[in-house]
């Protein structure tokens, strides 16, 4: 235990009383006495502790204006100030026992008056503080250091900061100016590495790596620094791969062949060999002596073709080079190959590397280009963007003297550093905050001194920003950093781990644990060394565990079955982008399913406990990975089911049909002759043409444009003279109007109205924004149309949207990344079976001692092994937050999560569905003790299982808490820890009827397995699933496809069964299915997994049961339900069957006895281990009751 650190002898994973773990944890993590680093897994109470610290402080005489809190958004920032404001300005006027109870709450022991006093006073004192407490974003704060020391940071002290669209703007030109320089043959430098990125890839492609560099400016300028300029870069790139930068690839390939001739014995008699052995070998043969008797020239063009006979496409060594009989005849014919294949390894190898080293030392010239020419662009507007607002400030900061200058000018030094998100928090804007907290660790701390604290709040397991620069090793380096140096000071510092959810039900708990057990799932999110080591507390846990605060919670997981592909859902790879997915694509079918599933709930009235009413549309989250064709499909769904949507959280300005309709007129405004541009205003809202006559118009003109064939015609029909007189008018006014004015005019005359009209209300905000776009516009450019045009279209604009404020009582549609700190009652996840594709076109490699290196292969296939090797590495890491981004996802819901998926033709494999229904296998396993119940997804048959249905499913079981006695009042000693106050309130008494009992986990103890000792059969809960799926699927084929496709499904790698397992599960299955007595359980007046739930008798005595039968058969005279048995052996006698099982079956029998009193219902038990079919009567399943 090192000197300083404070431990708390609770588990956090106590589950007796989780509000007073989570209270207990929440104070210690508030407390004013120490530095302090809290892991918040989601819902556990981050920005109440992030609030209550505080408070704390300034209740320990904190100047409000030393206090520093950095927010990852501006919104948080909001919500955080707000929060400490009206909790100031509360305490300012309550009364004083109320005020009392607050502040010892939030303290955790009897407040003293003094305490009390300033509380009052804090509300006043706050907003005397000069510009507010310094509650703000990272890159805020930094801001308001350039802005009063822009002489020091080397800044305009009239800086402005650049719009992410003029920042683009700016990139561009500076691109096109590099590009110039490039091609007139001005620079030749440039022009030889313009040559070498044209020769690997498209101009397009390069507008694309100038804006990754762009992305990652923070490591490139530190490549260049680090290794004094891009041409030692360069030469250190070379160095690194092994290459030489005084020859080029050819080269290599150049040396390869003339080398050939010591090897011309052995390769001749190799190809002899070959001619003489099978047909294939023949074909390679002729091809390897025509490729040695050609000349030096003919053998380097045709390099290609000897490569392919001996390594395959991906450059691997064939599996065969000389076939058995050939390597018996001539033995040493194999040797010869396997020594030419390790040659050509070996000469691919050093190729790559001399492709990979050229074409990364000219990015980093061409990029260098741009970025200075950028600086420049950026410098003679005083400008700054945001990446320059953090890196000038580290710049500052780490100049000599550079902190304790700037800290004596911010009115005294900053005493407490508070950091929320840390897990988001990048290098760069670590090294700011490390560079202001130096001076808090400069001398020994002393009891007499105020504590000057760190706190930072944070959860890796959340941290999903990684384009933004955030890596999840940082949170935990930093932590290891602070606490040292804490303590090295003499300061106290506390861990302070946070696992009790304050939102989520215990089922839903329960389903993120299960799949994020799995160690190929927490790999990335979960860091295993961490709470193993050195006798130092357990930071975080070495596995993901939750708690649960609300315990009673009635919480629901379900896997639905996938939609997939049909034969002509897929799109071709060649169709337009602006072709639109058919109601065939499985998209527009998994948001039909969900919306009308959406739809039936809120006709029926669907009950959600939590919240003691229906469901409604406010209630419904749809969380997606990226915004693709599936969002508009959802929308559209729910919109045709008349359910109100509140959009999505985030959208590209120029991609909305408005904006769109918008931008085609300015271009038409600018050039009338484009007679493609002028067709689309004409069909467009804004006039609002028919297609018919658009048709009359354009076919068989006169004119050769059709602007001029309407200026021609328009006097002919009433829709053509309003369209020649609109767009006359708008031309007229575009030579005269600024952007702003002139689209303002427009939409105020007809436009917004008839566009409102046509695309609805969604219309409204894209139209506002693009407005508001021009008129930014118009303050940073002198006013030009067709400037405004090419400046919104310099990159996409992304709008974001706050819709948890703004969503009303409206379905929320939105990413996963948008919904980081939101929550909703029900979550539905339909993007699940996609899995991320492409690696990061720029690799980074970190040699060691020194830094980091770009590399940059033009094409996978060119990689080196290192760059190779930095491939590896970058996927890993996108699939680590993959999985990251999945546990975001899964926290967002209160009470319901709804995993759905589609997939093309194609089935990726390491998806999120594949993950869950894993994952929920275990927890059902877990949770429930017994697989009759809960159908498996992974083994549904994806082409036989209908699309939307629930395969796999698990709920919780509300928790009856014993009422305790009245609470007796006691003082409150000043130093102990404050009790809640509804601790000594009588719980309340127990609602009736009674919550539901779930026939299927019986309260009696249930008989013994068929062995405990039969360990070779198999995982018994796995059995029992499997069983019961096939038995639930394989009645709806035809039968002779009911073997084939139980074989497929038993042989899915998920369940792991050995060849006679599976073949011992089949004929189990098979035998009872082919057995002619259970012929009518099985036939079409029959269905299977059956639920069903009602009230079996009345008043106090009353039972809600809630259920699933197994199979129900309703026939004209009677009603049979059945029930599987698939891992206990059948009693000897009817007589002998458990009470367990009588009970369930009773309780099946009486319910659905109330919904078919014209006829008798018989229950039966099948035991699928041999089969033997029982029939339990009346008299059997009432015994015991009389």
């Amino acid at each position: 235990m090192s000197p300083g650190a404070i431990t708390d002898s609770t588990d956090s994973t106590d589950n007796s009383l989780p509000i007073a773990v989570a209270d207990r944890a929440q104070r210690r993590a508030a407390a004013a006495d120490r530095s302090a680093w809290v892991a918040a897994s989601a819902g556990s109470g981050k920005t109440k502790v992030l609030t209550d610290r505080v408070l704390s402080l300034l209740l320990a005489g904190t100047d409000p204006g030393h206090l520093l809190c950095l927010t990852f958004t501006k919104a948080a920032a909001a919500e955080m100030s707000g929060r400490i404001t009206s909790r100031l300005a509360e305490w300012a006027v309550i009364d004083d026992d109320t005020l009392g109870r607050a502040v010892s709450e939030l303290l955790g022991r009897q407040a003293h008056q003094d305490e009390l006093l300033l509380a009052r006073r804090l509300f006043a004192g706050v907003l005397d503080v000069p510009g507010g407490m310094k509650i703000q974003t990272v890159h805020g704060f930094c801001q308001s250091i350039l802005r009063r020391f822009p002489l020091e940071a080397g800044v305009s002290p009239q800086f402005e900061v650049l719009d992410p669209l003029s920042s683009a703007e700016l990139t561009l030109a500076a691109s096109d100016l590099v590009l110039t320089q490039a091609r007139t043959g001005r620079e030749p430098a440039l022009a030889a590495a313009l040559a070498v990125i044209n020769d690997g890839t498209s101009e397009g492609t390069f507008s694309d790596l100038i804006r990754d560099l762009i992305g990652a400016r923070d490591k490139f300028e530190a490549m260049i620094t680090g290794y004094g300029g891009p041409a030692a870069a360069a030469a250190a790139i070379y160095r690194r791969l092994g290459a030489d930068p005084s020859i080029t690839p050819s080269d290599v390939i150049s040396g390869f062949v003339a080398g050939i001739a010591a090897r011309s014995g052995d390769l001749a008699a190799l190809s002899a060999g070959w001619l003489d052995g099978s047909k294939g070998e023949q074909g390679r043969g002729g091809i390897l002596k025509d490729w040695l008797a050609a000349d030096e020239a003919s053998r380097r063009a045709r390099y290609a073709a000897y490569q392919n006979l001996f390594l395959t496409a991906k450059g691997e060594p064939r599996s065969t080079l000389v076939t058995k009989a050939t390597a018996e005849r001539q033995p040493q014919l194999l040797q010869i190959a396997e020594t030419e294949c390790r040659q050509l390894l070996a000469v691919n190898a050093r190729f790559n590397a001399q492709l990979v080293a050229r074409s990364s030392a000219a990015l980093i010239d061409l990029g260098h280009a741009v970025l200075r020419h950028y600086a420049g662009a950026k410098r003679s507007r005083d400008r700054l963007d945001y990446d320059d607002l953090i890196l000038r400030t580290r710049q500052l900061l780490n100049r000599p003297g550079g902190p304790s200058w700037v800290l004596y000018k911010l009115d005294g030094g900053i005493d407490h550093i508070l950091v929320d998100e840390a897990q988001d928090t990048n290098p760069a804007q670590w090294d700011i905050i490390t560079k202001l907290a130096e001076a808090f660790f400069d001398r020994p701390w002393t009891p007499d001194a105020p504590p000057r604290t760190v706190f930072a709040v944070g959860d890796v397991k959340q941290s999903i920003f990684s384009f933004q620069g955030a890596d999840p090793a940082g949170f935990h380096a930093m932590r290891q950093y602070f606490a040292a140096a804490v303590q090295d000071a003499g300061g106290a510092w506390d861990d302070v781990p946070m696992n009790i959810s304050f939102r989520s039900a215990p089922a839903i708990l329960a389903a993120v644990d299960a799949v994020f057990s799995n160690p190929d799932m927490a790999a990335g999110v979960v860091d295993p060394a961490l709470g193993q080591g050195g006798g130092e507390s357990a930071f975080e846990q070495a596995t993901i565990q939750h708690v649960s605060a609300r315990p009673e919670a009635s919480g629901v997981v379900e896997i639905w079955s996938p939609v997939m592909a049909n034969g002509t859902a897929d799109t071709a790879a060649w169709a337009p982008p602006e072709r639109q997915i058919t109601e065939a694509d499985p998209r527009i079918q998994l948001a039909t399913q969900i919306a009308a599933h959406v739809r039936l709930w809120i006709d029926q009235g669907e009950h959600l406990p939590a919240t003691g009413r229906p469901i409604s549309a406010g209630d419904i989250m749809i969380l997606v990975r990226r915004r693709d064709p599936l969002v508009e499909a959802l929308s559209r769904a729910f919109k045709r089911q008349g359910i109100a949507v509140a959009g999505v959280d985030r959208m590209i300005l120029t991609d909305q049909l408005a904006v769109m309709d918008l931008i085609a007129l300015g271009e038409f405004l600018l050039l009338p002759e484009d007679d493609l541009t002028l067709a689309t205003v004409l069909k467009s809202p804004l006039i609002g043409m028919s297609e018919g006559d658009l048709f009359d118009l354009a076919w068989q003109r006169q004119e050769p444009g059709l602007w001029r064939e309407l200026r021609r015609r328009s006097s002919e029909r009433d829709s053509w003279a309003a369209a020649d007189r609109r767009l006359l008018e708008w031309l007229s006014q575009a030579d005269q109007c600024p952007p702003h004015e002139l689209f303002a005019g427009i939409l105020a005359a007809t436009g917004r109205r008839n566009i409102l009209a046509r695309l609805g209300a969604d219309a409204l905000d894209p139209i506002d924004e693009f407005l508001s776009q021009a008129l930014a516009y118009e303050q940073g450019h002198v006013p030009s149309l067709q400037g405004f045009l090419r400046w919104l279209a310099s990159a996409e604009f992304e709008v974001k949207r706050d819709l948890d404020a703004d969503a009303g009582d409206r379905v929320r549609i939105m990413t996963v990344h948008g919904s980081k700190g939101l929550q909703a009652p029900v979550v539905f996840l339909p993007d699940t079976m996609q899995v991320p594709k492409s690696t990061p076109r720029l690799l980074w490699d970190k040699p060691p001692g020194e830094a980091n290196l770009l590399l940059w292969p033009a094409r996978s296939e060119h990689d080196d092994p290192r760059s190779s090797a930095c491939r590896q590495a970058a996927r890993r890491a996108q699939m680590a937050e993959y999985r990251r981004l999945l546990y975001v996802a899964m926290t967002r819901a209160e009470d319901r999560l709804y995993i759905c998926g589609w997939h093309g033709k194609q089935r990726s494999s390491d998806s999120w569905y594949d993950a869950i229904a894993h994952g929920l296998q275990q927890a059902v396993e877990a949770v429930d003790g017994a697989a009759h119940d809960t159908p498996d997804a992974a083994a549904a048959p994806t082409a036989a299982a209908v699309p939307g249905q629930v395969l796999w499913r698990l709920a919780d079981q509300p928790i009856n808490v014993p009422p305790a006695g009245p609470a007796q009042p006691r003082a409150m000693p000043p130093d102990s820890a404050a009790v809640p106050p509804h601790f000594s309130v009588p719980p309340a008494p127990e609602p009736w009827p009674s919550r539901p009992l779930t026939p299927s986990r019986p309260s009696a103890e249930e008989p013994p397995v068929r062995s405990p000792l039969a360990t070779a059969d198999g995982d018994r809960f796995k059995r029992g699933l499997l069983i019961h799926k096939l038995l639930q699927v394989l009645p709806e084929l035809p039968v002779e496809q009911r073997r084939p496709v139980a074989k497929e499904i038993l042989a899915r790698p998920v369940h792991g069964l050995l060849d006679r397992q599976q073949g011992d599960f089949l004929r189990e299955v098979m035998a009872v299915l082919d057995n002619p007595d259970h012929g009518a359980f099985f036939g079409p007046q029959s269905r299977a997994e059956v639920p069903i739930v009602g009230q079996i008798g009345q008043g106090p005595s009353a039972v809600t049961v809630a259920g699933q039968i197994d199979r129900l058969a309703v026939f004209d005279t009677r009603v049979v339900i059945l029930d599987y048995k698939t891992n206990r052996p059948a009693p000897a006698a009817v007589d002998d069957v458990p009470a367990a099982y009588r009970a369930q079956l009773r309780g099946y029998r009486d319910l659905v006895a109330q919904l078919y009193q014209d006829r008798p219902v018989e229950c039966y038990l099948l035991w699928t281990d041999g089969p033997r079919l029982m029939r339990v009567n009346d008299e059997i399943l009432d015994m015991g009751l009389r």
